[in-house]
């Protein structure tokens, strides 16, 4: 299930753990605890957004953030090349 999980941020749910939860039909404490665990294990950075996204690298949305100012998270390399090979 971690691979949806990459999928789906790759896919623009970059900071909504609610969207995630629902497209993957489980909770938001396991979708968290699974990106979580995709950020230790390093297939996901997390970042901090100030004023909207538009300064986050690889933002899909850069037009402007549906997440406002908070947390949002990106696939690093290693992330990508394993949503890329799959």
């Amino acid at each position: 299930m971690l691979d949806r999980v990459l999928k789906s941020i790759s896919g623009g749910n970059a900071g909504n753990i609610r969207d995630i939860a629902s497209e993957l039909n489980t909770s938001t404490d396991l979708a968290s605890h699974m990106i979580h665990e995709l950020v230790r294990l390093g297939y996901l950075k997390q970042l901090k957004t100030e004023n909207g996204c538009s300064r986050c690298p690889g933002c899909r949305d850069s037009a402007g953030c549906p997440q406002g100012s908070g947390v949002i998270w990106i696939l690093t390399r290693k992330g990508e090349r394993y949503v890329h090979t799959r």
